[in-house]
C-alpha cells in the first residue's frame, strides 16, 4: 500500500481471499443442508411409524380381547395378522417386501390401505406376547388358554434387535364375562 491507496495487485489478492472464504462457506452450508435433510427425513419416518402405531392400537381396541381358543378372531404370523375389528371384513396389518425395502400395510375399516415405509436395514417380523410368553404365531401351539397381551414389530439386523412398533392390548376378557374359576376364563 502506498499513500495513494491500494495497488491493483493488493485489491485482487483481497478479492481472491474473500472469494475463497465465500466458496468454503457455501460448501459448508451445502453439507449442513444435506445433513439437515437426512435428519428431517428420519424424524418424519419415525413420526409416520408412531402414527401407524396409534392406528393399530385403535383398531385392536375395537376388536379386543383376542384369546387363543377363539382362533377365528385373530390369526397372526411373522409377516402380519388379520383380526375381527367390528367391520364386515377383517382388518389386516402386514409386511410387504420389495426392491426399495419393507412396507407396513394397514387395512382398516375405512377401506383404503395405509402403507408406511419402514426401511431396508435388516429383516422385520411380528412377535405376539400372550399370557404364557412370546410366540412367532397366534394362536400359539400351547394347550392352555391365554390372552393376547401385545404385538411387536421387531427388526433384526447385525447390530441386534430393535422394536419398531409395539401395540399393547389392555383387555383380556370380554365385557360381559361370567368368570369360571375351574377354566380360569369366561364362559
Amino acid at each position: 500500500m502506498n499513500e495513494a491507496g491500494y495497488t491493483l495487485t493488493e485489491t485482487l489478492a483481497a478479492l481472491a481471499v474473500i472469494g475463497l472464504a465465500m466458496g468454503g462457506l457455501s460448501l459448508g452450508l451445502q453439507v449442513i443442508g444435506r445433513l439437515q435433510l437426512q435428519a428431517s427425513q428420519g424424524v418424519a419416518k419415525d413420526h409416520e411409524i408412531r402414527a401407524s402405531q396409534n392406528l393399530v392400537d385403535d383398531l385392536l381396541l375395537a376388536g379386543a380381547p383376542f384369546r387363543s381358543h377363539e382362533a377365528d378372531r385373530f390369526v397372526g404370523t411373522g409377516d402380519g395378522f388379520r383380526f375381527a375389528c367390528g367391520a364386515p371384513d377383517p382388518c389386516e396389518v402386514s409386511l410387504r417386501r420389495d426392491g426399495s425395502g419393507e412396507q407396513l400395510r394397514i387395512q382398516s375399516q375405512s377401506g383404503d390401505p395405509m402403507e408406511i415405509g419402514i426401511g431396508a436395514a435388516g429383516e422385520a417380523r411380528f412377535v405376539y406376547q400372550g399370557s404364557a410368553g412370546a410366540s412367532d404365531i397366534w394362536p400359539p401351539q400351547a394347550p392352555e388358554r391365554q390372552s393376547l397381551k401385545a404385538i411387536s414389530l421387531i427388526r433384526t439386523s447385525s447390530s441386534g434387535e430393535a422394536i419398531l412398533l409395539s401395540a399393547r392390548l389392555w383387555l383380556e376378557q370380554p365385557a360381559p364375562c361370567a368368570y369360571d374359576t375351574v377354566l380360569r376364563d369366561c364362559r
